[in-house]
């Protein structure tokens, strides 16, 4: 049985982010200790896949580039897919992780629910590319859009759920404004776009419908070296405290060293709660009728983006740290005197995810016994 898990009846449904969780990146894995090996299985000089790193595979029937990592501080091989992204450079997942993911949708019936910022493309892209695990639905955009996939094949495309993104328009305009250009889109956020633009903010609204990246670090006011990135991420949200989200009705949260800007209510904790509904997960609400825990629920994550999701969950695995706002969340519940089944795996990256994922299916085995 799972120790950590120990709380819970059982699990229904897991809720996972995908970047810095679930897929991996180059910089962080650096820091983990992680090093690319050549098939001879020497050291690779970078992390490039070539001919002399990379095997080629065929998963759901689509073929893909296998590589390994070596966990240096455990001397543990780690067998990897890349994962495609149009902006990231492209992370990697262990085919270990996406094999307990179909083993808990498979053998013991959990509901997979994968829940990233990403750019509608860039979700579409992995679906098709076979190098994500086959879940039950997809959430983009940051909670966004929501696309049903119930272990479809890869390459048969998601359905959109258009009920969903139907309650931003008011906010966000017409969805078919996907690949026009932002500073001629027709709704509020669009007209907080063209403000961030015009204070010189870097913006990427490529491949969004219901919300933008504000890259900071690309931002002429962090260039010009008259902010760092911190004060410039400090100031943007003050921004928003004291007049955008008001008039706009727009938020900003921080997600992988980026701000994301979308609607409010529309954000991963609602998506969340829609999907819970949706798919019959126990969930527990107050006297308003507002959700206050799924207690079957288990949250994967690692940014800032994540937690209000991950504090509606009744448990929490944290295979890597993105923000330190997570690691601050942690602390003042502690003080506060809050119980959150948080657990920060004893491994970060993809061992980190592999852990976490073993450790749910320890508490469905005991379970069956």
């Amino acid at each position: 049985m799972s120790l950590l898990l120990e709380g819970l009846s059982d699990v229904q449904a897991i809720f996972s982010d995908m970047d810095g969780t679930l897929v991996h990146y180059e910089k962080a894995m650096e820091k983990q200790g992680y090093v690319m090996l050549n098939i001879d299985g020497t050291p690779c000089a970078s992390y490039n896949p070539t001919e002399h790193n990379t095997l080629a595979i065929t998963r759901c029937g689509v073929e893909m580039q296998r590589v390994v990592f070596l966990h240096t501080p455990t001397e543990t091989k780690v067998p990897s897919v890349k994962v495609p992204s149009l902006t990231l450079g492209g992370g990697y997942v262990s085919l270990a992780s996406l094999e307990l993911v179909e083993e808990l949708r498979c053998r013991f019936g959990v509901s997979i629910i994968l829940m990233t910022g990403a750019r509608t493309s860039t979700m579409l892209m992995r679906r098709k590319s076979g190098t994500i695990p086959i879940v039950d639905y997809d959430v983009c955009e940051g909670g966004g859009k929501v696309f049903e996939v119930f272990g479809r094949p890869t390459l048969e495309e998601p359905t959109l759920c258009p009920s969903w993104t139907a309650q931003f328009v008011s906010t966000t305009g017409a969805p078919e404004q996907l690949d026009s250009d932002p500073l001629t889109r027709q709704g509020p956020l669009w007209d907080v776009f063209r403000i961030l633009h015009a204070d010189g903010y870097h913006l990427d609204a490529k491949s969004f419908s219901t919300s933008f990246l504000v890259d900071l670090g690309k931002s002429k006011v962090v260039l010009s070296g008259s902010k760092s990135i911190d004060e410039a991420e400090r100031d943007v949200k003050q921004q928003f405290t004291e007049s955008i989200t008001q008039k706009y009705n727009v938020t900003y949260i921080s997600n992988l060293g980026k701000g994301q800007v979308c609607p409010v209510g529309c954000n991963k904790r609602t998506a969340m709660e829609h999907l819970a509904k949706t798919l019959g997960i126990s969930a527990t609400y107050n006297q308003q009728g507002e959700l206050e825990r799924l207690p079957t629920s288990v949250a994967m994550f690692d940014d800032e983006n994540d937690l209000e999701f991950a504090r509606k969950c009744a448990a929490g695995f944290i295979p890597s740290i993105a923000h330190a706002s997570v690691l601050d969340t942690i602390a003042a519940a502690a003080k506060d005197g809050e119980a959150l089944c948080w657990h920060r795996t004893p491994i970060e990256g993809p061992l980190g995810t592999e852990a976490a994922l073993r450790e749910i299916i320890k508490l469905k085995e005991s379970r069956e016994q």
